[in-house]
């Protein structure tokens, strides 16, 4: 569990939209498999698209950045 006196205000709040950004999206899968992403609003797009840069940021394999830490 994050803790703001731990990682800093800044980064909690970051961690926490992000958390929101993909619980949204985690909403919105049934309605766009459904009816599709035309059919949402243009926030709700920005949020899907938010959503899977964020997915594929955290997919991506961390070990290639070993030697810059």
């Amino acid at each position: 569990q994050l803790d703001p006196l731990i990682v800093g205000e800044e980064h909690y709040n970051v961690a926490r939209g992000v958390q929101g950004v993909l619980q949204r999206y985690k909403e919105l899968k049934d309605i766009i498999a459904i009816l599709g992403m035309d059919e949402l609003s243009e926030e709700d797009k920005q949020s899907v698209s938010r959503a899977r840069k964020i997915q594929r940021f955290l997919s991506q394999p961390f070990f290639v950045a070993e030697v810059f830490t």
